[in-house]
């Protein structure tokens, strides 16, 4: 019997794989065999990975290269995770020359472009994910379209500054198959591939949100609980009636939020672009807000196929989730939010696996007092007697509506408040406050750091009763010793830390753990069961 002589080669090129939520690597392996001419893609490869052959085809003939004639099969290693996206392109083409050539290649190479059929190499996007994948991995070589390399440069020093330390691959810019094949003959040589773009040119992006030119003013008083809310990471809540400026309190709130730390920033880059798909990545967002419509799989995530789309509350990691209208959301959605308030981060299992993701942002809601939207009579009298539209909801309305927020979900929001007319007395300088509060926040954020390790939102339920143990004249305090739960207990610690910082105190008085309280729904007369009291 005569077998027909074949060739194998495991080649060291690769791509990053960019199926799930962690960025992984796929090697390109390559058999030839004295068959029919042809390509055969296996691996799992998605549809437009398996059109990749005919734009391969193509791109080595209009780059002068002879196709073998041979029939080759491309396997993307490991073979058991779905492959999607055009970026392997490139690396394909470069496995099925050096296997031509039989090229020795003892260093790691990746590539990561989508060939066009003229042998041009387009951009894909995901540059932070291919990027993460070959720092992690040990590449020594990252080839990339050349119009990406300021771009690339600027998410390798985002990178860097995560991750100090870690070996970074050489960024080789190329335009063309052809230039990308020399460079690649360059690196089997022993040779080093000169680009002449220079990594310093890059710069770093802007991550701030700007201030908003038509921004209004704000009291003085519900400025200072969005700076405590933001300076602590504290969750928070504002009720009122239509027309009290809970939008416009929530605005000031995006505005002055920090910028999240560099780790932050890097793992919703990954996220997001995994969310986004082939394209350049938009701007980042540090605040997303979700509407009353939203359905609970939207915000968590869900798998599309054999991919992996992250949700609303990943997206949000590091920055704001605001929360419109939460008691109109479907009871379904609105519980969904138990697990990531309480633990920053969310587990989802599906029949594919159970996938643990990072959800860790301050959530910042409002609503209603009623299902009209009017002032209630008891309001009406704290505020100027302008003409308004009062509720005629009954009392049992009234409470069923509040009762939407249920327990444990108002058990994990921090701050509560009530807003009303005396919310919106007009105070000079919009912009001038935004910046000067901006720096006094980061101060009291670098102050909590050092005086407690973390920030008080982010406590831990364990290190707040440890925070007691080392203080105990805090428990001798009437609102500690008379909470109703262990969590009333830890929300009440933890924004008095912060309303210490706030003014620059190293620790919270007992008039601050008095504060604290009074931004509970019980004491502010939202609850349910206070409405028959």
């Amino acid at each position: 019997m005569e077998i027909d002589a074949s060739t194998y080669v495991s080649t060291p090129i690769a791509a990053p794989l960019n199926s799930g939520p962690d960025p992984a690597v796929q090697w390109i392996e390559v058999a030839s065999f004295f068959q029919i001419p042809g390509i055969q893609i296996v691996g799992l490869a998605g549809q437009e990975v398996q059109e990749a052959k005919d734009r391969i085809r193509s791109a080595l003939q209009a780059s002068g290269f002879e196709l073998p004639r041979k029939r080759i099969i491309l396997n993307l290693s490991p073979s058991s995770i779905r492959k999607r996206g055009t970026g392997t392109d490139l690396s394909m083409a470069l496995a099925v020359l050096s296997a031509t050539e039989k090229y020795e290649i003892s260093r790691k190479v990746m590539a990561w472009g989508e060939l066009g059929l003229d042998g041009q190499i387009k951009s894909v996007g995901q540059l932070t994910r291919a990027l993460f994948a070959s720092i992690r991995e040990g590449f020594d070589f990252l080839f990339l379209p050349r119009e990406d390399l300021v771009e690339a440069s600027s998410r390798l020093q985002l990178i860097e500054s995560t991750y100090p330390g870690r070996k970074k691959p050489a960024l080789i810019g190329v335009s063309k198959l052809k230039d990308a094949w020399q460079a690649l003959g360059k690196v089997a040589r022993g040779e080093s591939p000169q680009t002449p773009f220079n990594v310093q040119e890059a710069e770093i992006e802007e991550f701030q949100t700007p201030i908003p030119k038509d921004l209004l003013p704000i009291s003085p008083s519900l400025l200072r609980v969005l700076c405590v809310a933001l300076s602590g990471s504290h969750h928070l809540f504002f009720y009122g009636p239509k027309g009290v400026g809970k939008t416009h309190a929530l605005r000031w709130l995006e505005t002055l939020l920090p910028v999240p730390s560099a780790e932050k920033i890097l793992t919703q880059k990954l996220l997001l672009e995994l969310k986004e798909g082939a394209g350049h990545l938009p701007g980042l967002q540090w605040s997303r807000r979700i509407g009353q419509h939203t359905r609970p799989a939207a915000l968590t995530g869900y798998f599309h196929g054999d991919c992996f789309i992250p949700g609303e509350y990943s997206l949000a990691h590091g920055g704001l989730l605001i929360a419109d209208e939460l008691p109109e959301w479907p009871k379904d959605t609105r519980e969904s939010l138990r697990e990531p308030l309480e633990l920053g981060s969310l587990t989802l299992t599906r029949v594919k696996g159970q996938l643990n993701l990072p959800a860790k942002f301050i959530l910042a809601g409002n609503g209603n007092l009623c299902p009209c939207g009017g002032w209630p009579p008891e309001l009406i009298s704290r505020v100027s007697q302008m003409k308004k539209s009062r509720c005629r909801c009954q009392v049992s309305t009234r409470s069923q509506y509040l009762g939407r927020i249920s327990g444990p979900i108002a058990d994990r929001i921090d701050i509560f408040q009530v807003l009303s007319d005396s919310d919106n007395r007009l105070h000079p300088n919009p912009a001038e406050q935004v910046q000067r509060y901006r720096e006094k926040i980061l101060e009291t954020r670098e102050r909590l750091l050092q005086s407690w390790g973390n920030l008080p939102g982010e406590l831990s339920g364990a290190e707040v009763e440890a925070l007691l143990t080392t203080h105990p004249h805090w428990k001798g305090c009437p609102e500690i010793s008379t909470a109703g739960s262990l969590r009333e207990r830890h929300k009440l610690v933890r924004v008095a830390l912060s309303l210490g910082a706030w003014e620059g105190l190293p620790a919270p008085l007992l008039t601050h753990f008095s504060e604290a309280s009074c931004y509970r729904p019980d004491r502010l007369g939202i609850t349910p069961d206070s409405l028959y009291s």
